[in-house]
């Protein structure tokens, strides 16, 4: 009877120890899990920003070339001002 309750005894602190060694695995893993997800937030994020800045890379750009279309319209407009008052002169002296 001894016996059976040393063997009963040693069964259970194994089970003690067992039930140790797995919690403590799982604090491991709930760890891991916890650190990937934030890396996973963190790339995300990242991703996120490198799109935004992208486009607003491309915006920037967009009124850049914008800017200089339109003062390029307007230099053609001066030009053309110009050359028509020249013409008109040209007609008044005829005329």
């Amino acid at each position: 009877m001894e016996d059976s309750f040393k063997l009963l005894e040693g069964r259970i602190r194994g089970a003690v120890e067992e039930i140790q060694r797995l919690r403590g695995e799982n604090a491991a893993l709930a760890q891991k899990l916890e650190d990937a997800l934030r890396r996973q937030i963190d790339a995300e994020t990242e991703s996120q920003d490198a799109a935004k800045r992208q486009a607003d890379s491309v915006a920037r750009q967009a009124e850049t070339n914008a800017h200089r279309e339109l003062k390029t319209l307007k230099r053609e407009r001066e030009e053309i001002r110009a050359r028509l008052a020249k013409m008109l002169e040209v007609l008044e002296e005829l005329g």
